[in-house]
């Protein structure tokens, strides 16, 4: 039952606004994939998260609106809001947004390049000669090492028989 024609109507669009609005919050999701392709799990956290701004969205608006009478052409409102949102300005935004960020990951790519790669192979060839250097020092305190002691289980044969020997004495004394 429709109550005041100016009232559904002004409700009509503001709930097709609502829609647009739903629609280009789902474009920043959008683009936060577009940017960072996340995992299944963080692609998950984001659809509920959507869900929830989405439904509290439409339930205020329901409220405020209608008194919290669920009304059909608040529903159809907000879905024509949202697809005709999907079907032109989306595209747009997504269209820029993908240029922009191919430029940012080509300057970034350039940056790693021209000023972090000769940093990294620096890097390397300061890890190799410090190898160089500690590993023929820790190969030739290992060798001195060895030299000095005995293997471990000469040690621990030692061990046994000076055990042995010395019982055997004590046996012989008794």
């Amino acid at each position: 039952m429709l109550r005041a024609g100016n009232t559904d109507i002004a409700t009509f669009f503001i709930s097709m606004i609502v829609g647009v609005g739903l629609c280009l919050l789902y474009d920043v999701f959008r683009i936060i994939r577009l940017a960072n392709k996340p995992d299944t799990v963080s692609g998950f956290v984001q659809d509920i998260s959507f869900f929830v701004m989405a439904a509290l969205v439409t339930f205020f608006n329901i409220l405020v609106r209608c008194s919290g009478e669920i009304r059909w052409f608040v529903l159809l409102g907000e879905l024509l809001g949202a697809i005709c949102c999907r079907l032109t300005l989306s595209r747009l935004i997504m269209a820029i947004s993908k240029g922009i960020i191919r430029f940012v990951k080509a300057v970034i790519s350039l940056i790693d390049k021209l000023i972090f790669s000769p940093v990294k192979g620096a890097l390397r060839w300061i890890k190799a000669l410090f190898c160089r250097v500690f590993g023929f020092l820790l190969k030739k305190i290992s060798n001195l090492i060895k030299k000095c002691l005995k293997p471990l289980y000469k040690v621990v044969y030692n061990i046994f028989i000076k055990f042995f020997k010395s019982n055997k004495k004590l046996d012989e004394n008794s």
